[in-house]
């Protein structure tokens, strides 16, 4: 062999030798790590209580300085038209949620500071009159009438005062002296805007007002279970049987009329009625409005009102098979049809994770994988700010349940 070739050999060698220290030094050096290629593989560790917390009060800090939308009228926001009941009511469920997971005191001053807002601008403080042009113990709107009457809806009310009972429920169980009157008082202004919507009450379900709408046009299951969180928590703290009377009928309503079994091991739910008609349509709910419904029954099941945890199961089966088919993304109706417009609101089911960890491990993979909401959430239209939020705390809360 030729000196040439010797040398050829050589070189070649050398630029072997050196292609390969390139390569592992790029690796040692690289930002990719193990788990950016399959992200929850650590999630536990890396969305942490602690995270999860620093993210939300972020975000939180990010609306109107930290005060949401409190200072809002329920009219005001788009495109609901009812800005304190679909975001502001979910803000302030978070911060239940932030002191339960945490106990600092702070998530409690907070919501405090939200109610005090939120009820001082209730109808009747304000001198807002309805379409009947009385005053109202409510918060009203007129985005969802022909002529722009003024109009006060049990959902509204129901979402609205269920964390303002929930502020109730902290304040006791947790002793802090320095609210059991203001917590007294919340308790008695709740009881009032409820039992306003008596009128409205069938015995084991609401309707329209009767001297607007056609009669016996029955409100949509989500509605009625937006009354029955609160009137389940009127029950909770005054122990008045009339409260837990209309749950347990409201609830074997909703159950009777709006679960539907699904492939042995889950459920799916039907929501709006025909007026005039006591079965709902057809139609299967959609994934945001079934939050509240769903939500109901845990609450129902909590406290061993109609529902139990076999049903629990199987609504968590439904809500798991939605991520599982796919990719941890969920379509827009419980029966897995339609477009991924509302998914943001499946942050909203991590309360189901008790009954299924890799609920938990879906909602994050969609958060933080797929919305990405630590850089986007701060964009998002008020609502989808408000269940944002929400689900951010119940994860918080339902974290540690893994360990």
């Amino acid at each position: 062999m030729s000196k040439i070739d010797n040398n050829k050999i050589n070189l070649k060698l050398f630029l072997i030798s050196m292609l390969f220290i390139l390569i592992v030094s790029n690796l040692e050096n690289s930002t990719i790590k193990a788990e950016e290629l399959y992200p929850y593989n650590n999630e536990k560790e890396e969305y942490s209580t602690a995270y999860l917390c620093s993210l939300f009060d972020d975000l939180d800090n990010k609306v109107n300085n930290g005060k949401g939308y409190s200072e809002y009228l329920n009219i005001d926001g788009f495109p609901t038209g009812a800005l304190l009941a679909w975001s502001e009511s979910h803000l302030m469920q978070g911060y239940v949620n932030m002191f339960r997971a945490t106990s600092d005191i702070k998530y409690l001053d907070k919501l405090y500071d939200h109610i005090k807002q939120v009820l001082s601008n209730r109808d009747d403080n304000i001198g807002k009159k309805d379409y009947k042009g009385e005053l109202v113990p409510c918060w009203g709107t007129d985005r969802f009438t022909k002529n722009r009457e003024w109009m006060h809806f049990a959902v509204h009310t129901g979402m609205i005062t269920y964390p303002m009972l929930e502020f109730v429920q902290l304040v006791r169980e947790s002793g802090i002296e320095k609210y059991f009157d203001y917590a007294q008082r919340i308790l008695k202004q709740v009881e009032e805007s409820i039992e306003y919507h008596d009128k409205d009450l069938k015995i084991d379900h609401y309707v329209y007002p009767e001297d607007f709408y056609k009669r016996d046009y029955i409100i949509p299951i989500s509605q009625q279970s937006a009354m029955g969180r609160s009137l389940i928590l009127l029950y909770e703290l005054t122990g008045k049987e009339e409260y837990l009377n209309k749950v347990k009928y409201l609830a074997r309503f909703i159950k009777n009329k709006s679960v539907i079994e699904y492939d042995k091991d889950s459920y799916l739910l039907r929501n709006a009625f025909i007026p005039g008609k006591n079965m709902p349509e057809s139609k299967i709910i959609d994934i945001s409005h079934a939050t509240v419904t769903i939500h109901f029954a845990y609450l129902a099941y909590k406290n061993n009102i109609v529902f139990d945890k076999k049903d629990m199961q199987r609504f968590a089966k439904t809500i798991k098979k939605l991520a599982i088919n796919n990719s941890n993304r969920f379509p827009k109706f419980l029966d897995g049809t339609g477009n991924f417009d509302y998914e943001v609101t499946a942050g909203q089911y991590a309360f189901l994770s008790e009954f299924d960890e890799e609920i938990y491990t879906s909602i994050i993979d969609l958060f933080f994988n797929h919305l990405k909401i630590d850089k986007t959430a701060k964009y998002m239209q008020e609502d989808w700010w408000g269940t944002v939020m929400l689900g951010l705390s119940r994860l918080a809360l339902f974290e540690n349940t893994f360990e």
